[in-house]
């Protein structure tokens, strides 16, 4: 009998030897399922708030861009009495309007940067209604009144308020982006950690955790294309792949501003239409 139950003790005694490991990597296996699946998460949300940024900053710089061509329609105007760059004012206001109201919708999620969105479309109507008494002065014959105005700066005040709140918004949506990477990181880090530390259990543990790290790395390649993809689309022609019209107003004014001498030349390029169809 003691021997009987020797064995059985023995037999009982290895069974829980056995079951205990084979509990405690189930067990882990199941930590580890969970935490790639919160690191996953957490590099998908990174990604997404990256192209939310990305998408922000965009905005603010193509309405900069319209805003610049309101301000150019306007004077060349002035200048040359010709309607057509009347119409190009107008066209980039109705433009510049559709980027502010774009710009109130992505900002949403933010009470701070939703204020600063209300403060540029308010900001927007004062520049246009600055604008619009400088067209009415010019087609009452009064444009050495408008050119005065030119010198002294003081037509130029409403723009000046609208890139210093466009830095402001930039800044503040890259100081958003930095603080909710910074929490992703460190997230992130403690989870790499724990699986880490679960990986000396077994083989298993640390294949998870490459599979973790390479779907991590497929997030963050698809985030990097997806910024890529979106520059690529904000600056250049889908037909073509040159530069867009807004892209290059603003290399153009760049060159204007720095002073540095250019050339243009026109090309006319005979039954384009049918290429182009």
């Amino acid at each position: 009998m003691r021997v009987l139950r020797k064995v059985g003790s023995s037999r009982r005694f290895r069974y829980t030897m056995l079951l205990l490991p084979i509990t405690l990597l189930a067990i882990l296996l199941s930590g580890t399922s969970f935490s790639a699946h919160r690191a996953a998460q957490d590099r998908t949300q990174s990604g997404l708030w990256y192209v939310h940024t990305l998408n922000v900053l965009l905005t603010t710089k193509q309405f900069e861009i319209e805003t610049q061509s309101m301000m150019r329609g306007q004077r060349l105007y002035t200048l040359t009495g010709k309607t057509e760059f009347l119409n190009g004012y107008r066209t980039s206001r109705k433009e510049a309007r559709e980027q502010v109201l774009e710009l109130r919708r992505l900002t949403k999620d933010s009470p701070i940067q939703r204020d600063n969105a209300v403060r540029l479309d308010h900001q927007l109507l004062a520049f246009d209604a600055q604008l619009e008494r400088l067209v009415r002065m010019s087609e009452q014959g009064r444009k050495d009144e408008v050119m005065t105005e030119w010198h002294a700066g003081t037509s130029r005040i409403p723009f000046d308020q609208i890139l210093a709140l466009l830095n402001h918004i930039e800044g503040l949506e890259k100081k958003l982006l930095a603080s909710r990477r910074t929490v992703v990181i460190g997230a992130i880090g403690r989870e790499e950690w724990y699986q880490h530390a679960q990986s000396a259990i077994g083989l298993m543990l640390l294949l998870a955790t490459g599979l973790a790290g390479w779907f991590g790395s497929r997030a963050y390649d698809r985030a990097r294309a997806a910024q890529d993809e979106l520059q690529r689309r904000a600056t250049t022609d889908s037909l073509t792949g040159l530069v867009n019209r807004g892209e290059f107003l603003h290399r153009l004014d760049q060159l204007t501003d720095a002073g540095t001498p250019y050339a243009l030349a026109m090309l006319d390029i005979d039954h384009f239409k049918q290429v182009n169809d």
